[in-house]
C-alpha cells in the first residue's frame, strides 16, 4: 500500500505519461480504474487533484465524476457527461513542479527512475556577474550561520540607489528562483512582502555543486571580457599611431617644401637663408619630435597589453594570429570579429607585389645612392656614407630594423655599453638628416622609416 507521498508521486506519472500522448489543446483523460490500477479511494483521489490544483496550481480540472462529486463540485462543468474519469488541462508551471518532484530521492527510491538531464544554458556576463555577487553574499552568510539555521540576506542592497532598488529587488528575486527551482543550490525560500526585508532559506544538497560552476564560468567570463577590451584596446593603439605617422609624413613634407622654397629664393642673402633654414629645422624637429614620443607612448601601452592576451591565449600561434589581424586591418573601420573572419583575404589584398615597389639602389663603391632617377653621392668615410650603407647590407631582408647599438657598433665599432649610451643622442639627428638629405635631393620623403631607438628600409620600396 502506498503512503501519500507515494501516491502523489505515482498520480505525477501517470499524468506525464498520457500528457505526452495528448494531441495538443486536448485535455488529459485519467481513467481511475484503468490508467490508476485502482490505487486510490475516490476521496483519495479527489484530494489530490485538488491539491495540485489550488495548492500548487500546475492544473485545472475540467470534468470531475460523479462519484467524486461532492468533494470538488464547484469543477464539474460536465455533469450532463460522465464516463467515470477525470478531465484536466495541465499548467505551463506542470512541468517544472514535476521536474522538482523528480529530483526528491524519495520519488527516485519509489519509481527507480533518475531525473532528466537538463541543459545548462550559460548566462550572459552580466547576468552572471549578479548571480556571483549574490551568491558571495551567501557564501559570508554561511560562514556565520549555523547548519540548522535558517540563512538570511536582504532582498535589496542597502547601498543601491533609490532610483534601482524596485529593478534589483526584482532581479534578486528571480536569482534566488533561479537558484532554488534550476539549480537546487537552496530551498525552503521565504521571500518578504516588502522589499527592505529578510530573505530567509536553507541550503539545497547541490549548493557546493553550483558554486563551483558559477566560479568557474564567472572566471572565464571575466578573462574572456578582459581579452577582449585588450584586443579593442589594441586595435585603437595601431589606429592611433597610423595617425601619427601621417601626422609626422605631413610634417616632414612641409619642412621639405619650406626648406626647397627658402633655397630657391633669390632675395634672401645666405646669411638670411641660413638663419631661415636652421629656424625652421629646429621647429620641425620639436614638432617630429613630439609625435615621436607620442607614438613611442602607445607602443609600450601595445606591448602590454600584449603580454595580457599572450597570457590568455591558448598557444603562442594564436595570439600571433590575433595581433596579425589587428595590424592588417588597423586602418579599417569594420566590425573586429569580421576582421578575424577576413584576415588571410585581406593580407593577400593589401600585399604589395614587387613589380609595384619603387626601385633603389647603392653603390658602395662609389657610395651613390640611385632612387626615381636621381644618384646622391655621399662624402667618403661620412656618417651618412656608412650608414647608408649599413641599411643597404642586408638585401636578403628587407623589413630588417636596425637598433641604435647596432648601428654605433657597425659604424663607429663602439662596443663599450658606457660609450654606446653617450654617442645615442647621435642617432636620431643622423637619421633624420639623412632622411631630409634624400628629401631635397629627391623628393622621396619615406625612405627611412626611423624613430629614437631603430631605422630601416620603408619596404615599399625595393632594393636592387
Amino acid at each position: 500500500m502506498m503512503d501519500a507521498r507515494e501516491q502523489l508521486y505515482f498520480l505525477l506519472d501517470k499524468i506525464a505519461d498520457i500528457n505526452s500522448v495528448t494531441t495538443s489543446g486536448k485535455p488529459v483523460v485519467i481513467d481511475p480504474l484503468y490508467d490508476l490500477n485502482k490505487n486510490y479511494r475516490p476521496e483519495e483521489l479527489a484530494r489530490l487533484f485538488s491539491k495540485l490544483q489550488q495548492d500548487e496550481k500546475v492544473l485545472k480540472v475540467l470534468k470531475v465524476p460523479n462519484r467524486e462529486k461532492d468533494e470538488l463540485d464547484e469543477f464539474d462543468p460536465y455533469e450532463h457527461a460522465d464516463d467515470g474519469c477525470w478531465y484536466i488541462e495541465l499548467t505551463p508551471s506542470f512541468n517544472d513542479y514535476f521536474l522538482k518532484i523528480q529530483h526528491e530521492p524519495e520519488y527516485q527510491k519509489f519509481t527507480g527512475k533518475t531525473p532528466p538531464n537538463v541543459i545548462r544554458k550559460k548566462p550572459h556576463r552580466k547576468s552572471l556577474e549578479k548571480i556571483w555577487n549574490l551568491l558571495q553574499e551567501i557564501e559570508t552568510k554561511r560562514g556565520i550561520t549555523s547548519e540548522a539555521d535558517d540563512i538570511s540576506i536582504m532582498l535589496i542592497d542597502p547601498k543601491a540607489p533609490v532610483s534601482q532598488i524596485n529593478t534589483q529587488a526584482d532581479e534578486r528575486r528571480n536569482i534566488l528562483r533561479k537558484l532554488e527551482n534550476d539549480d537546487k543550490a537552496i530551498k525552503d525560500v521565504r521571500l518578504p512582502e516588502k522589499i527592505n526585508e529578510y530573505v530567509y532559506f536553507k541550503l539545497g544538497d547541490k549548493y557546493a555543486d553550483v558554486y563551483d560552476y558559477y566560479e568557474k564560468e564567472y572566471e572565464t567570463s571575466a578573462k574572456t571580457y578582459q581579452k577582449g577590451e585588450n584586443l579593442r584596446k589594441i586595435q585603437e593603439l595601431y589606429d592611433k599611431i597610423t595617425k601619427v605617422d601621417e601626422q609626422i609624413e605631413l610634417r616632414r613634407q612641409a619642412f621639405a617644401k619650406a626648406q626647397s622654397n627658402i633655397n630657391d629664393n633669390p632675395m634672401y642673402s645666405e646669411a638670411t637663408r641660413v638663419g631661415q633654414l636652421a629656424k625652421l629645422e629646429q621647429q620641425a624637429q620639436t614638432d617630429i619630435s613630439n609625435f615621436i614620443n607620442q607614438k613611442d607612448t602607445y607602443i609600450k601601452e601595445i606591448s602590454l597589453r600584449k603580454g595580457d592576451v599572450l597570457a590568455q591565449s591558448p598557444t603562442k600561434q594564436k595570439y600571433e594570429e590575433i595581433i596579425g589581424e589587428i595590424r592588417q586591418n588597423s586602418k579599417s573601420n569594420t566590425d573586429l570579429d569580421k576582421r578575424y573572419k577576413d584576415t588571410i583575404e585581406n593580407i593577400k589584398a593589401k600585399k604589395t607585389t614587387p613589380d609595384n615597389k619603387i626601385k633603389v639602389s647603392f653603390n658602395s663603391a662609389t657610395r651613390t645612392l640611385e632612387i626615381k632617377n636621381t644618384n646622391l653621392k655621399f662624402k667618403q668615410d661620412s656618417f651618412r656614407a656608412k650608414l647608408v650603407s649599413l641599411l643597404f647590407k642586408k638585401k636578403d631582408k628587407l623589413d630588417y630594423e636596425w637598433s641604435w647599438d647596432e648601428v654605433l657598433e657597425e659604424i663607429e665599432g663602439i662596443t663599450d655599453t658606457d660609450l654606446l649610451k653617450e654617442n645615442k643622442k647621435r642617432f636620431y639627428p643622423a637619421c633624420d638628416g639623412l632622411s631630409k638629405a634624400i628629401a631635397q635631393k629627391s623628393g622621396v620623403n619615406d625612405l627611412l622609416i626611423y624613430t629614437k631607438s631603430t631605422v630601416k628600409i620603408n619596404p615599399k620600396y625595393q632594393v636592387s
